[in-house]
């Protein structure tokens, strides 16, 4: 899924096995309940909430927040390609 307009806020939540790539979030992107999904965006707060074998290639200008039960997340350079 193509999200590519600029948004303030963005909440993804219980997506199983799809891609999601996101325009510039301004504030807050809030992951939640996601299972095996890549989710790709430039963002200034990521928060990341009981999420399993997930990637985030992201650009964002602070250190992601991990709430809940997250196991197997992967981190990655801001890629589109």
């Amino acid at each position: 899924m193509y999200l590519l307009s600029p948004f303030r806020h963005v909440t993804v939540m219980g997506c199983t096995d799809c891609t999601i790539v996101v325009g510039a979030v301004s504030r807050l992107i809030h992951v939640l309940g996601c299972e095996r999904v890549r989710i790709v965006t430039a963002c200034r707060r990521l928060y990341i909430s009981s999420c399993v074998d997930s990637v985030f290639p992201v650009f964002t200008a602070s250190h992601p927040i991990l709430a809940g039960d997250n196991r197997s997340c992967q981190f990655a350079p801001y890629n589109t390609a």
